[in-house]
């Protein structure tokens, strides 16, 4: 795995000389070209899945020690743990990487990569984004060993992944408001697209379901969007009593508006984060779900380089486990 498509590769699939299939590819006019070399020239191309590479040591097939990490919202801190224990093995493995934010863009990702591909990164760790099968077919058509982090995809042919137990989350937060007497909840979501981030709210409505109501408002994933979307719900429910915060950036913003306007955590209305950003641990000290993102890294790194070296004999796919963290947001009815 990893061997990456060379100019010599095209230049014996389209019978020429690599030479050719540099000028070809290089764009220039000054030298002629039959229209006929130049289609079987740009039809290898193609079948071959050829990326030209960036860094000239590469031309020769040999992948670099550098690692491609690919997450979706560098200003969450989820992902940069994930990022910053991912690095920790791979730099004591002899490798260095490079960070990549798609920023929950699709076209974004397949670019970046593409131009991974070009540095020919010996491997990739990656969050997709609600149309990551394309990303990872992408991947398997050229070889390369990636491992998918946090998100599951509908994508049948994943070779490893380290994913969030996305249910059991919500199924500990939901738990901790009707362990403690809450029967008129409200949830702050995000409209992401990615199926699997909706299992937080199903687990929360599965507790739920016959014991209690939940009222739910979706918005953005950011600060500003958390802050507008806990206005319209209190606004439409005033008589929630406990509310849970699905996504750690929205919670920022919706703890905002809570601290606005006076409402008192939790003698007025109960908070627990999915997540633990740092803001979480001091003040108010909120009950929060710990997703595992640190081991998510670890775990992640570590597959990926088994992927790497050949050791890994079958599909690995693990799931992180999540845990509830007691907190003082939480009041008994």
């Amino acid at each position: 795995m990893g061997k990456f498509i060379t100019i010599k590769d095209v230049a014996a699939k389209a019978g020429t000389s690599s030479c050719t299939v540099s000028y070809v590819l290089s764009g220039k006019k000054g030298r002629y070209i039959t229209p006929e070399m130049r289609k079987r020239v740009e039809d290898a191309v193609n079948e071959l899945n050829y990326v030209k590479s960036r860094n000239a040591a590469s031309l020769k097939g040999a992948s670099t020690k550098l690692i491609a990490i690919v997450v979706p919202q560098f200003d969450n801190q989820f992902f940069t743990r994930v990022v910053s224990f991912a690095e920790s093995v791979l730099v004591e493995n002899g490798y260095d990487i490079i960070i990549f934010n798609t920023a929950d863009d699709h076209e974004r990702e397949m670019d970046i990569l593409n131009r991974a591909l070009q540095l020919r990164v010996s491997g990739v760790i990656i969050t997709p984004t609600d149309k990551g099968d394309e990303a990872l077919a992408y991947l398997d058509s050229v070889d390369l060993p990636y491992v998918v982090a946090d998100r599951k995809t509908n994508y049948s042919y994943i070779r490893a992944s380290v994913l969030t137990d996305n249910y059991r989350g919500g199924e500990l937060a939901a738990n901790r408001l009707i362990g403690c007497g809450h029967r008129k909840i409200g949830y702050i979501g995000w409209d992401s697209g990615v199926p699997c981030l909706d299992d937080r709210l199903e687990a929360i409505l599965s507790v739920y379901k016959g014991k209690g109501e939940v009222a739910v408002e979706k918005d953005a994933m950011d600060f500003a969007d958390g802050y507008a979307a806990t206005e319209r719900l209190l606004k439409k429910h005033p008589d929630i009593t406990g509310l849970i915060y699905g996504f750690n950036l929205q919670a920022g913003g919706g703890v905002k508006y809570l601290r606005e306007n006076n409402i008192a955590i939790p003698d007025e209305l109960s908070v627990v984060v999915i997540g633990t950003p740092q803001w979480s641990y001091i003040g108010n000290d909120f009950d929060r779900i710990w997703l595992g993102e640190r081991e998510i890294g670890r775990k992640s790194a570590m597959l990926l380089l088994s992927l790497i070296n050949g050791e890994a004999e079958k599909d690995v796919h693990l799931v992180q486990d999540c845990r509830l963290d007691i907190g003082k947001t939480v009041k008994t009815l």
